[in-house]
């Protein structure tokens, strides 16, 4: 059980690369908006850490043996 919650966690969207290229994409398009580009990545990377937890939760909930 334990590995199945772990492979979900670590297959999770949190990635700080995933970050860095969402931010250069966007600054690339915009970049009189770099700062709230940024600010708004950042907080993106917390609801990815989020989300992920909660998907480890339920497929923790649902694991039967």
């Amino acid at each position: 059980m334990i590995a199945m919650v772990a492979s979900y966690a670590l297959c999770g969207f949190t990635s700080i690369e995933s970050l860095s290229i969402a931010i250069g994409g966007a600054v690339s398009l915009a970049p009189e908006r770099t700062e709230l580009i940024t600010s708004i990545c950042y907080k993106s990377l917390l609801a990815a850490t989020i989300t992920t937890l909660i998907t480890g939760t339920v497929a923790g909930l649902f694991y039967i043996n």
